[in-house]
């Protein structure tokens, strides 16, 4: 048999922040790689002409199955790979999506999406390791699958407005769809906070054109809602959410979100509900049994909370945001011993978050485990030597042991690492009145409060030491 050739089909407008990488990392296995460009402004098509694309103009008519579908036309090969300009393939992977090829043509491929980003909160999140090369400086991602590898035939074309499918075409040919376990870097969700909001305020127009061209389609109502959720339109987006519950009441999914939007309106009674169904029908979502174990925290059911978070952990024991509630919970429970390991576990897995931090410090010192919360921060300074947080909570650490040169020399090297961190500021004032380096602790809480203007302990202890020196 012939070699197999592989096509690369992507869009693009104004993406010239991302668009090299995107090509460079498929470009040692494509035989062609297509870029339809659909109006950018930028060098996004000069940069890609420059790395081997051949690039094509098309008039863009706020629709991306159409804009798919132009580059699937361009397309030569025996197989198509679905792209996106700020999306990357795993290099270790590529050498498996070459051997794809040479499968049966009465097949497509299913991939995981990682998508990068800041909320914790989303559905299947998990946590990037402290030296995971594709993480960009995001701390996680969650999943999603989509079908990005399938032969080039005439009859395989994207469906939808947003959110476009080629699944409808490959159903009608009879292609089955084989999930493979090379994943795709997806960096939507980690570009500039401004050229997100845009582009999300552009998807939810297109979002509401598809409701209602077909207003009787649970999962368009669905997505509309999660584009009003990442908005911030919260009331819009529970409204949403009971529109595709009512056309599909036993979706879990649809629950699970559901009970997300009613937690952030403070709904927690109807969150607790949302959640609790969603598990009749699902029981094994780890997600959605730690959401329901924070919402039954809030409620007072210490009990009801730690059984499903720790069920929770059974099912996913590396998502740190569940050792993270897990040890909310059972401090509100008052097993202050216990929270702290979980803080301590999260810490490890999750790195030097502030919130954390402070839990973990603050639980440290009032139960007297000093020695053994300096281990577990030194281990974390080790994998994060440049974290300023990490070298003031072991500043904390050592000035409740006592041990005040050594506790100045953190905060000072907290702030080197930081000089905006206000709370290092004002530790070290503290340490240096207890040192009776009383002028030096007058400037560092002068510091704090030109950094955080509102410490109220930084101006305390500055009116103090002024009314005394």
């Amino acid at each position: 048999m012939s070699r197999q050739t592989l096509s690369v089909a992507m869009i693009a407008r104004d993406e010239e922040h991302c668009i090299a990488d995107a090509i460079k990392s498929v470009a040692p296995v494509a035989d062609q790689i297509v870029l339809v460009d659909t109006g950018s402004t930028d060098r996004t098509t000069a940069l890609a002409g420059e790395l081997g694309a051949e690039v094509s103009r098309h008039e863009w008519q706020d629709d991306f199955g159409a804009a798919r579908n132009e580059s699937l036309r361009h397309c030569r090969g025996d197989w198509i790979l679905v792209l996106d300009a700020d999306e990357a393939v795993a290099q270790g992977g590529l050498p498996r999506l070459r051997t794809l090829t040479e499968t049966p043509e009465n097949l497509a491929y299913r991939f995981v999406t990682r998508n990068y980003g800041f909320n914790s909160e989303l559905a299947g999140w998990v946590a990037c390791g402290a030296n995971d090369p594709y993480a960009r400086g995001c701390p996680g991602w969650h999943p999603s699958i989509k079908t990005r590898l399938f032969r080039n035939h005439p009859d395989i074309r994207f469906e939808g407005r947003i959110h476009e499918l080629v699944m409808r075409s490959l159903d009608r040919l009879g292609v089955a769809r084989v999930f493979c376990d090379v994943p795709i870097h997806h960096y939507g969700r980690a570009q500039l906070q401004e050229r997100f909001r845009a582009k999300q305020t552009y998807y939810l127009s297109l979002g509401r054109k598809k409701v209602l061209e077909d207003p009787t389609n649970a999962k368009a109502h669905f997505e509309l809602g999660n584009q009003l959720h990442e908005l911030g339109d919260y009331k819009g987006a529970l409204e949403s959410y009971r529109c595709a519950l009512e056309i599909e009441p036993d979706s879990s999914l649809i629950l699970a979100n559901l009970g997300s939007i009613s937690y952030k309106l403070g709904d927690y009674s109807s969150a607790k509900g949302a959640y609790a169904r969603a598990l009749e029908i699902e029981p094994a979502r780890a997600d959605t049994l730690r959401n329901l174990g924070v919402t039954l925290s809030i409620l007072g059911d210490n009990e009801g909370a730690l059984e499903r978070l720790r069920r929770s952990v059974q099912l996913e024991p590396n998502l740190f945001d569940v050792h993270r509630a897990l040890g909310v919970a059972l401090e509100r429970a008052g097993r202050a011993s216990e929270a702290i390991a979980e803080y301590g576990l999260a810490l490890q897995m999750d790195g030097p978050s502030a919130v954390l931090l402070q839990s973990f410090t603050r639980l440290a010192v009032e139960l007297g485990e000093l020695e053994s919360a300096a281990s577990v921060l030194r281990e974390l300074q080790r994998s994060h030597p440049d974290s300023a947080q990490v070298a003031n909570g072991l500043g904390e650490i050592a000035y409740h042991a006592g041990q005040l040169s050594a506790s100045a020399g953190l905060f000072r090297q907290a702030t080197q690492l930081d000089e905006r961190l206000a709370v290092a500021w004002n530790n070290l004032g503290v340490t240096y009145v207890s040192m009776s380096r009383f002028k030096d602790a007058v400037e560092c809480f002068r510091r704090c409060l030109a950094e955080e203007p509102g410490n109220a302990a930084a101006r305390a202890n500055l009116l103090d030491l002024e009314r005394n020196i």
